[in-house]
């Protein structure tokens, strides 16, 4: 065949459809996103600031790829493999984010653990006394409390008369403003602050559950996003245009300095996770449970600081996103709760619709002993 014609029959020879380009494309966009968000989980935002967006943005991330998916399915199913192979690499966050469990109801002799942050009994009477009753209505036998500030008044008379009976035993740490508080059907026995910052950080109470068998409980408290109720209604604006893909209703620098909030107390959370980690670190092999607000997704540098070493409950015992902070746009769970897989089996963890109490919901979950201290 001679130079020319081949020259011809290349140039009949079609290119990539533009289909296929344009789904490339978006694919490529979508999973590069929802791989960034994952990242956070391995990458301090001491170092990389901008991983503090991860975990708030990982929803986000994963609509963009779900509709990769939709697209690629119209325009070039040949290639429907890419968000799908960019999908399972994210497995485990995906576990992690939304888990799905068979139902596991508690056995018998379990020890049911209430985390809530409680904010300041919502600093009003008549929602304090709703907590109250909530929480001695909940069964619990060890309620670790955050933001749990009251006067003596209120506490001797409308909230300890309540939990005596079956929570007698109390203790807190107070980190400047915030208290974080134990109530518990079992002595504590000792009490130590692990460390703090400003209003956040995190405690240590012993708690004797048996003759030989002590509990070591975590009541953390991590740094918040420090938004105001101003910040959050904007923020709630941002999430809702980004959705419907309205133009911006708010300025570029309002939506600047929420960012900048974001990001400068994910760096401030993230020194405090590597504190709580060291200290989870020097501890191994203790029966060990971490309970708390931790102002942060499940897919972030806090969450897997822990999970490095114990196991979340929700995810292992657990349904669905179990949204915990209830206020404005932000869908996700920030309260956690932690245990050692060697010494404890997780049921029925919930996180409870408590709307009308606090900007927190409350989690609940039961644990069965393994056997052996």
């Amino acid at each position: 065949m001679s130079a020319v014609k081949q020259k011809k029959e290349k140039t009949r020879r079609p290119g990539t459809p533009l289909g296929a380009r344009i789904a490339l494309g978006v694919n490529a966009m979508s999973i590069a996103l929802l791989w960034f968000c994952c990242a956070g989980q391995w990458v301090s935002p001491a170092h990389f600031s901008l991983l503090a967006l991860g975990g708030l943005a990982f929803p986000f991330a994963l609509v963009t790829v779900a509709f990769a998916l939709l697209l690629t399915l119209l325009l070039a199913p040949r290639l429907v493999w890419l968000p799908v192979v960019g999908l399972l690499s994210c497995f485990g966050s995906l576990r992690t984010y939304y888990p799905l469990n068979f139902p596991s109801p508690a056995p018998r002799g379990c020890v049911g653990v209430l985390t809530y942050n409680v904010h300041g009994f919502a600093t009003d009477g008549r929602r304090g006394a709703g907590i109250a009753r909530y929480v001695a209505d909940s069964g619990a036998d060890i309620v670790a409390m955050q933001e749990a500030y009251l006067t003596t008044d209120a506490w001797e008379k409308e909230v300890w008369p309540l939990w005596k009976p079956r929570l007698p035993h109390n203790d807190t740490i107070h980190i400047d403003d915030n208290v974080l508080r134990v109530v518990s059907a079992y002595p504590i026995i000792e009490k130590r602050r692990l460390f703090g910052s400003g209003n956040n950080g995190a405690a240590l109470f012993l708690l004797k559950i048996a003759e030989r068998d002590t509990l070591w409980l975590v009541n953390a408290h991590l740094e918040s996003m420090h938004l105001s109720d101003e910040e959050l209604s904007a923020y709630s604006t941002m999430v809702h245009e980004v959705r419907t893909g309205r133009e911006p209703a708010i300025s570029e620098q309002g939506t600047s300095d929420i960012v900048r909030k974001i990001v400068v107390a994910g760096r401030q959370r993230a020194v405090q996770a590597d504190s709580l980690a060291a200290f989870l670190d020097r501890h191994r092999g203790r029966n060990l449970m971490v309970c708390g607000d931790f102002n942060d997704a499940p897919v972030s540098y806090a969450h897997r600081s822990v999970t490095r070493f114990l196991d979340d409950a929700h995810t292992q015992a657990g349904n669905g996103i179990g949204r915990s902070y209830n206020r404005n746009a932000i869908f996700v769970r920030i309260d956690q709760m932690f245990y050692s897989s060697e010494h404890w089996k997780p049921y029925a963890c919930r996180v409870e619709s408590r709307t009308e109490l606090s900007d927190h919901n409350p989690m609940m979950c039961y644990f069965k002993r393994r056997g052996g201290n």
